[in-house]
C-alpha cells in the first residue's frame, strides 16, 4: 500500500529555497534544512514538498491544486517570478510563477465560470511553453485536492 508521494526538487541553495516556499508561498519549514542539510521538507495545508540540494537535476514541475486564487496574487504581491499570469482554462484557472531554482509550480483551482477561457486549439503544450520561458529568463539574466479540475481537458504533452 502506498503511503504517501512527494514531490521532490532539486535547488541549488537550500536556505535560499526554504526562504522562497516560507516567505513567498506560505508553507513552513517541516524538518531538515539546518546548517550542512542537503534536504528537508515544506509544507503547507498538510501538503509537502522535499527539496534537495541536486546541481543536475533541477526545472522540475509541481502541480499544486488550489481551494480558491487567494495564492495568485499573495505569491505576486510577495515578488514571485511569474511566468504565466492567471488564465482561465477548460480543466483549471490556473497561473505558473517558478521558485529561485527554476522549478515550475504551476498553481490552479477549477475552471472559473465567470470569465472567458482562453483558447487552447492548436497552441503548443502548455508545459512545455512555460519550461520555455522559464530557461529564457535564466538565459536573460504535495498535491492539494484536485477533485474540482477537469482532467479530462488537460493538453497533451
Amino acid at each position: 500500500m502506498v503511503e504517501n508521494i512527494c514531490p521532490v526538487l532539486g535547488v541549488s541553495d537550500l536556505q535560499t529555497s526554504i526562504q522562497f516556499y516560507t516567505n513567498i508561498l506560505g508553507f513552513t519549514l517541516a524538518w531538515g534544512g539546518e546548517s550542512g542539510s542537503a534536504v528537508c521538507s515544506v509544507a503547507r495545508d498538510g501538503w509537502s514538498i522535499m527539496l534537495v540540494l541536486d546541481t543536475e537535476n533541477r526545472n522540475s514541475c509541481v502541480w499544486i491544486g488550489l481551494e480558491d486564487d487567494r495564492l495568485f496574487a499573495a505569491a505576486s504581491q510577495r515578488g514571485a517570478r511569474v511566468v504565466q499570469e492567471p488564465t482561465n482554462r477548460p480543466w483549471a484557472y490556473e497561473m505558473k510563477i517558478i521558485d529561485p531554482d527554476d522549478n515550475v509550480l504551476w498553481l490552479g483551482t477549477g475552471p472559473r465560470e465567470d470569465i472567458p477561457t482562453a483558447e487552447v486549439k492548436g497552441e503548443r503544450s502548455n508545459l512545455s511553453a512555460t519550461i520555455d520561458r522559464a530557461a529564457l529568463s535564466v538565459e536573460g539574466g504535495g498535491y492539494a485536492n484536485s477533485s474540482s479540475i477537469n482532467h479530462s481537458s488537460f493538453p497533451s504533452l
